[in-house]
């Protein structure tokens, strides 16, 4: 995501760190934050936005400067090493505490009919300096505001704007947002540009070649069977809103909206010019593909959805929330 890389930056924490004496004048190994009155300083240029490359935050310790002399005259590697590990996870406990009591954090990822990319260009200036990339899965985004009342409401404003668009749930500093952002879309947090949730799943191998015969005009027949996964289809016809493309793993796969209502139709009553998908069946589901663009389907997984090796080929039917990687 190159506008995330470009426009946005990581949080750099800084440290100040002093030596002292304790009263008792020995080797204790001390390091904490400092007793002063100010702990913490946070130097910026804008306010509310953490994720801006002007904001600098500052963290005071205080070090037994008898403890690290000795440290250091052992030359003892394994002993320093040890210390290294422990000071940093005392300094990165620290900053999450002081991140976590100036900010609201979320988790974020796209509606599957939304750009993520295209969306962030469009929306620059309203979140510049809020929103970074830091976790693996670069779907997602983390969102930062400022808890401070004086920003509570501009920071409603914001988040009702984002929620049309992509799923946004409290989280943590420090916690994985893939289970947060699964739970938003199981919860029903559909886009809000589609109203149907349903995903009618087509298992499709050679879809490059296939798919040739369909993308032109967007008109699909997929067959159906007399079988139980068949039959879901037809129980949720009203609410089928995707198609997924896929062959029973996460690669390759392609998401598509579809326009209008899906009808069930005989094989003789099928346009010359629909693609079938199968042509061993009476029965079809008629799709219009919407091919104004081809979904993200990044964060789906369609081996969400079982089978047997009797039905592997079959035509499968899911909500979109229930597809969502974990």
């Amino acid at each position: 995501m190159h506008i995330v890389k470009h426009f946005f930056y990581a949080i750099i924490p800084n440290f100040f760190i002093s030596a002292r004496l304790n009263k008792e004048l020995n080797y204790r190994e001390e390091i904490e934050i400092t007793d002063k009155k100010h702990t913490d300083f946070c130097n910026r240029q804008f306010e509310n936005r953490l994720f801006d490359r002007d904001t600098l935050l500052i963290c005071h310790y205080d070090v037994n400067f008898l403890y690290v002399v000795s440290l250091y005259a052992r030359n003892n590697s394994i002993q320093k090493d040890a210390w290294k590990v422990k000071v940093r996870e005392i300094f990165r406990k620290q900053i999450q505490k002081i991140l976590s009591d100036k900010f609201d954090f979320y988790a974020m990822s796209a509606h599957p009919d939304v750009n993520a990319e295209t969306y962030l260009k469009e929306h620059f200036q309203e979140l510049l300096g809020k929103i970074y990339a830091p976790y693996s899965n670069k779907s997602i985004f983390s969102l930062a505001l400022e808890s401070d009342d004086k920003y509570k409401e501009d920071n409603q404003a914001l988040l009702a704007e984002i929620k049309k668009s992509f799923f946004v749930e409290r989280c943590s500093i420090g916690h994985s947002p893939d289970d947060i952002i699964a739970d938003a879309a199981l919860k029903g947090c559909a886009p809000a540009s589609i109203v149907k949730d349903g995903v009618l799943m087509v298992m499709m191998e050679n879809y490059e070649i296939k798919s040739s015969k369909f993308l032109s005009n967007g008109k699909l027949a997929v067959g159906l069977k007399w079988t139980k996964d068949s039959m879901e289809i037809v129980e949720n016809l009203k609410t089928l809103g995707y198609v997924l493309f896929h062959h029973r793993n996460d690669n390759d796969q392609h998401l598509f909206a579809i326009d209008g209502d899906c009808i069930i139709q005989h094989s003789a009553e099928v346009e010359a010019d629909r693609y079938k998908s199968v042509n061993t069946t009476e029965m079809y589901i008629v799709i219009n593909l919407n091919l104004s663009s081809e979904l993200d389907s990044s964060s789906l997984s369609s081996t969400k959805k079982g089978y047997t090796p009797t039905t592997r080929y079959d035509a499968q039917y899911s909500r979109l929330g229930m597809l969502y990687k974990k």
